[in-house]
């Protein structure tokens, strides 16, 4: 059923992301995180799960435009904007608008 796979899927990417150091974080190991947790982000219910994704979206964005897959950039970024909600540009400013300007670009 589609509801385990997602949540099997968000399980891997938060154990995998909970084990990974800063340098492996840099590595395309990010993408791989960024992928399974995208897949469970409906089920995620914590605002604060929901911004460290939304994090982590931007730097899977940012890592795709300088790789020039502008595609997968829009994905990223977009899944990002999508997570922080309406209280994003009080709670999160810097988040929000570092999403939006990459984003728009």
């Amino acid at each position: 059923p589609r509801a385990k796979r997602d949540s099997f899927h968000l399980l891997i990417g938060s154990r995998l992301f909970l084990r990974s150091s800063p340098v492996e974080l840099k590595s395309n190991l990010l993408f791989c995180i960024v992928d399974n947790m995208n897949r469970g982000v409906h089920l995620m219910n914590e605002a604060r799960q929901k911004y460290d994704l939304a994090s982590l979206n931007l730097d899977a964005g940012n890592k795709s435009i300088a790789a020039s897959a502008f595609h997968s950039a829009e994905r990223y970024l977009m899944t990002g904007i999508s997570l922080l909600g309406n209280e994003c540009w009080e709670t999160k400013y810097n988040l929000a608008m570092k999403l939006n300007d990459a984003a728009s670009e």
